[in-house]
């Protein structure tokens, strides 16, 4: 009995830390560093006398002096992405593994921004690329938030589905790539908790992986194909329970109060869901990584130099107080803002706005986009 609660307490304290490192980069990301960015960006534009860039004069652009400063202002950007989203998760899941969790989020933002330096070459510029173009097309690996949902634009893919050349020029190009993915997959483990350079992590996540693919297959993809159904399941089930709900409530208004209630509160608990994705896939990847090596009779250890402030007291009273707090405030502030909104509905959601149909680029998916069938099928929908 004692173990388990060894283990609960444990566990609550991995999700707790990986909970405020989140909330602490993720503010810094959103309130300073992209608001910099945005501004960084627009002083580049229209120091040229451009308003903006479009496709058709992108190339003049890059090839100026503020072109090309634009280019070194994106890799810093990506440089320090990696570092907060993958480095410090890579790290964090190593103390995890090894038993050593007495870390605060502050100290290991610093030492994931401080591992950065062996990506500071040519080839790890490839790798940054790599990191946010490829791999949330093929929707495996570690990638940075920002470009996790990248994908094709849908007059392009429209374009490729359509020609049966394309499409299997396409797949294949996909499935190389997911290869290719999988094979380098433990490529930042040895980067960081084995303190190789490029090349040598490289070529060992291939040797690694070549050797234990099977047991790769079945104790990550698999499983978190099955976790992946798994939560897909729970999401439908949440939402026919909110259907229900407020299809079964006679009362006008407690009906829109409870609709907007349960979006706004399912919306909050699926944010979290998605923004604790990457750091469990990173320590699911981990722990087999562990794993691998010490099946081949390979140590490893992190070789960061880290301290770890063993002497500071468990604070678990305080951070269970604040946990509770956090989500009583934000339950009092969802059901406020449910019965404000019930209560102005006619007023905040009105029915007789005049609204102008556009169909952009030719109605998007009513057919390929900037085609005259495109425009004949937006005609049919009422665009004007």
């Amino acid at each position: 009995m004692q173990e388990r609660n060894h283990q609960k307490l444990y566990f609550r304290e991995i999700v707790w830390l990986y909970t405020k490192y989140q909330f602490i980069t993720k503010s810094i990301l959103f309130f300073v560093v992209f608001p910099l960015f945005q501004l960084i960006l627009k002083w580049l534009i229209t120091s040229t006398g451009r308003v903006s860039v479009s496709s058709g004069d992108y190339l003049p652009f890059l090839f100026s002096v503020q072109g090309v400063g634009m280019l070194v202002v994106v890799l810093i950007v990506l440089t320090l992405l990696v570092g907060i989203d993958i480095n410090a998760f890579v790290i964090l899941s190593a103390l995890i593994k090894e038993n050593k969790i007495k870390i605060k989020a502050t100290q290991l933002l610093i030492t994931s921004l401080k591992s950065l330096k062996s990506l500071c070459k040519l080839s790890g510029i490839f790798v940054m690329l790599y990191i946010a173009i490829i791999i949330p097309l093929v929707g495996i690996g570690i990638s940075i938030s920002v470009t996790e949902n990248f994908k094709i634009p849908n007059f392009i893919t429209d374009v490729i589905f359509n020609n049966n050349l394309y499409t299997t020029i396409y797949i294949s190009i996909l499935i190389v790539f997911t290869i290719i993915t999988v094979l380098f997959i433990f490529f930042f483990h040895y980067l960081i908790i084995d303190d190789r350079n490029i090349k040598q992590s490289l070529t060992m996540s291939f040797k690694l992986i070549k050797k234990h693919w099977k047991a790769f297959i079945k104790k990550f993809l698999l499983q978190t194909t099955l976790v992946y159904i798994s939560v897909m399941f729970v999401v439908v089930m949440l939402f026919y329970f909110m259907l229900y709900c407020s299809q079964n409530i006679n009362d006008l208004f407690f009906r829109r109060a409870t609709s907007i209630f349960l979006s706004i509160s399912l919306a909050e608990i699926f944010g979290y869901i998605g923004m604790m994705t990457a750091p469990i896939i990173c320590w699911r990847l981990t722990e087999l990584f562990y794993a691998f090596n010490e099946k081949d009779g390979n140590v490893i250890q992190l070789k960061q130099h880290i301290i770890i402030e063993n002497e500071i007291p468990k604070k678990v009273k305080r951070t269970k107080i604040f946990v509770f707090g956090s989500i009583l405030i934000l339950f009092v502030l969802n059901f406020g803002v449910a019965l404000l909104l019930s209560t102005f509905f006619d007023e905040v959601f009105k029915p007789t706005r005049n609204i102008s149909i556009i169909a952009h680029r030719g109605g998007g998916d009513l057919a390929a986009e900037n085609s005259i069938k495109g425009m004949e099928e937006a005609i049919k929908h009422g665009a004007k």
